[in-house]
């Protein structure tokens, strides 16, 4: 989208947006906090400056939804898509995304449908470099829809079967697909860092039920380690591979115990700390993450320290229940593993 051909009437407006957007492109780059914190005043700024100002709704949305703040970018979304923005197609792959990081049942089911529809619409415009960031991003929302029950326990199973290895299959598309090399350097890494993510998550589920795919079983977390490897050797900041490296290595902790290997699990439980505090180091202002470094902590029977991150989980935005922080807080005054283990089952 090229902000120029929607100028607003206010320089002011101008201003912010410009700023706002150098600020999201440095923060996308570094995965800094600092930068989305300061991207979404500027952007807010030009906003209240010239409140149809489109591109700089458009703009800000995606940085709330880097922010943990879903619902708020879906409002600007929907609103910019009633408006028929000239930009639709950007609006659809980027609600898609937002929706899906609400990570609840039905704001992912409402996801896959738009995404399909980014897709299309992509497809319609014959712009490779939409259809390859939609399939990348379908990818993860496949992988992220089979990856929990979300309260829906009865088609848990059909869920498993159908979307992981559909994940997988897609993510391996988009970095097979012979467009991403003619794509520029910078959109190119954006895609191939997205399906890495997307498919070792799918890995990552698939290993943890792995009696659905047994002849992944025994490669599936391997596999999965390489793709967020892959991911990381592109864009070594990236907080969103690092908090799934730390969820792959709480999964494997988790199975260690149960499995009688306390060294093992020792092992993976300190990977799984180190991925959080490296992630919180870029973008401290996550829930999701303080809440990851809580339960290794809680593995590594660092109780005090489970207790800290938690406690700092509770004043973060992010999609974790409070009444499953305030459990976790709670159980940091004993010692149940049981409130860890019972997250990341296994076959």
């Amino acid at each position: 989208m090229n902000a120029l051909n929607y100028s607003p009437k206010d320089p002011r407006a101008f201003r912010g947006f410009v700023e706002g957007v150098q600020k999201l492109n440095v923060y996308l780059e570094t995965n800094n906090g600092e930068q989305l914190t300061q991207a979404e005043n500027y952007l807010t700024q030009a906003i209240d400056s010239d409140p149809r100002f489109l591109p700089a709704q458009y703009y800000k949305s995606i940085v709330l939804t880097h922010a943990r703040k879903a619902d708020d970018a879906i409002r600007l979304l929907e609103h910019l898509r009633d408006e028929n923005a000239p930009f639709k197609t950007e609006i659809l792959y980027n609600l898609a995304f937002a929706y899906a990081k609400k990570y609840k049942y039905d704001s992912l089911v409402k996801s896959i449908g738009l995404i399909r529809e980014a897709k299309d619409a992509a497809s319609s415009q014959k712009r490779a470099d939409l259809v390859l960031l939609s399939s990348a991003i379908e990818a993860w929302i496949f992988a992220v829809f089979a990856g929990r029950s979300y309260d829906h326990p009865d088609d848990f199973d059909q869920r498993k079967r159908k979307y992981l290895p559909e994940a997988r299959k897609i993510a391996a598309s988009v970095l097979e697909d012979r467009r991403l090399r003619k794509l520029p350097a910078e959109t190119q890494a954006a895609v191939v860092v997205e399906a890495h993510n997307a498919a070792g998550i799918a890995l990552m589920r698939t290993g943890q039920f792995s009696s659905l795919f047994p002849e992944l079983r025994d490669s599936a977390w391997r596999l999965s380690f390489e793709h967020f490897r892959s991911a990381l050797s592109i864009h070594p900041r990236d907080v969103r591979v690092l908090d799934n490296l730390c969820t792959l290595r709480l999964v494997q902790a988790s199975k260690a115990i149960r499995g009688g290997s306390a060294e093992l699990a020792k092992q993976f439980a300190i990977e799984a700390r180190d991925r959080a505090v490296e992630a919180i180091s870029y973008n401290p202002h996550d829930q999701f993450r303080h809440y990851r470094l809580a339960q290794s902590e809680y593995l590594l029977g660092n109780l005090d320290a489970a207790h800290q991150a938690a406690a700092q989980a509770l004043k973060e935005h992010g999609e974790v229940s409070e009444s499953r922080l305030r459990a976790l807080l709670s159980a940091t005054n004993t010692d149940n593993l049981s409130l860890i283990l019972d997250l990341y089952p296994t076959d």
